[in-house]
């Protein structure tokens, strides 16, 4: 799923050709003039009457798929709002992301900074995790959000348990291990 994206509101037809699809939608909406690459590209789900369903596209270069992906805020604005471009993720991290939205929407109408990467909820540059009693919450207008930076001791004692991911190197073959010469 690391080389995948989902692309949403694109028009579907019978006897269409996904691949020919995205290729046209990230030329012209994107305006990306590369030529992009596939491993599959296909429709998520059954056929439903008057709905569209997403696609999935599994991107050959993961340097293309990066490529397209950061070129989504081209459809921002009125026309575009139909479509729609975010990564897939496994059922466990999807399941996390929606537990965690209500509260990553609150924080926006706050208007404080709030991030979600992957499954964690990060609200002015500390971990979020909510509380038991938070998840029953149904209305994100009464979510328990900490109100300023170090406010809330849940969040100063999740941030300081969390140690974040180290960065590029896939395997570390170029670090130097202890105990180990040249």
């Amino acid at each position: 799923m690391r080389d995948n994206l989902i692309f949403y509101g694109i028009p579907e037809t019978d006897e269409e050709n996904c691949e020919d699809k995205v290729k046209i939608f990230v030329q012209e909406k994107l305006e990306i003039h590369q030529n992009v690459e596939f491993h599959r590209v296909h429709r998520m789900g059954r056929k439903v009457p008057n709905k569209v369903r997403p696609i999935v596209a599994k991107f050959v270069l993961f340097k293309e798929k990066e490529m397209v992906r950061k070129a989504a805020y081209k459809l921002a604005g009125d026309e575009n709002k139909q479509f729609g471009i975010s990564e897939q993720f496994p059922r466990e991290i999807n399941e996390k992301r929606k537990k965690l939205y209500p509260y990553y929407k609150a924080a926006k109408q706050q208007e404080r900074k709030a991030q979600l990467i992957f499954d964690k909820l990060i609200i002015d540059g500390e971990l979020f995790t909510p509380d038991e009693s938070d998840e029953e919450e149904e209305n994100g207008n009464n979510l328990n959000l900490p109100l300023g930076r170090h406010t809330d001791p849940r969040l100063s004692a999740a941030a300081a348990e969390f140690t974040p991911r180290p960065r590029g190197g896939g395997r570390g073959g170029s670090r130097r291990r202890p105990g180990r010469r040249r």
